[in-house]
């Protein structure tokens, strides 16, 4: 039987190295509207909210059918409010909506699709889990990176843990977090508080090309790129 899922998009109105992101005009629309249309596209969500501190934020979400059922509270509000919290704070805000998983899904990865939402909930129903986490590929080996001493000496660049002479190819592959999906248990969270939990916890692999997590005016101006090139190959 499937789970009842609530899925969670937090977006505070501030933003210090990039102010304002999650209205910011990206391929024609606002950022956070992305993440809307694939959370209302997916097969496998029950509700859907958006939690945020502010009104114009609130306003896009309701005209494009999201519910946003409280503004958040200031002290969720700063850039030190950890996601943890907010989506905490946004279950025990939703107890009519009886949510047996919870999903974040940030508006800040764009690219990350309506496909990838269903893929990683069907693969944590499949797997029994207490928990997926989205990962892509790391961009470099971190085999081949190193710490600088002083003046830029590389006396300690190369140790036990660097190995600059292989290719990649001959590399273990790495993984990391990129911030696009993190599904968990209610239960589970409540109990933790932590979206890694002890457990049966799951990566949930994307490609690095479906990855881009804003933070900075480069970040958004690649992720508009990639947009585009994605819109003239379909």
């Amino acid at each position: 039987m499937k789970p009842n899922v609530l899925a969670v998009i937090p977006a505070r109105a501030g933003s210090k190295r990039l102010p304002k992101k999650n209205t910011l005009p990206l391929n024609g629309r606002p950022l956070i509207e992305w993440t809307i249309e694939a959370a209302k596209s997916a097969a496998y969500l029950d509700s859907v909210i958006v939690s945020t501190d502010c009104h114009l934020i609130a306003n896009l979400a309701r005209q494009s059918g999201i519910k946003v059922p409280f503004i958040r509270p200031e002290y969720l509000s700063h850039d030190t409010a950890s996601s943890v919290d907010v989506a905490i704070h946004a279950i025990e805000q939703c107890k009519e909506y009886s949510p047996e998983w919870l999903i974040l899904l940030q508006p800040t990865s764009p690219l990350r699709t309506a496909e990838h939402i269903d893929q990683a909930l069907k693969k944590a129903i499949e797997r029994e889990a207490d928990a997926i986490v989205s990962v892509c590929p790391v961009e470099h080996p971190p085999q081949w990176t190193g710490v600088l001493g002083d003046n830029d000496s590389m006396s300690q660049f190369f140790n036990s843990t660097t190995d600059a002479t292989k290719q990649s190819q001959q590399l273990a592959s790495h993984y990391r977090l990129n911030g696009a999906i993190y599904i968990i248990r209610v239960k589970t969270l409540l109990k933790y508080r932590t979206f890694h939990p002890p457990g049966k916890v799951f990566a949930f692999k994307m490609p690095c090309s479906a990855s881009v997590d804003i933070d900075t005016k480069h970040d958004f101006e690649f992720a508009q790129f990639l947009m585009q090139a994605r819109k003239e190959h379909n």
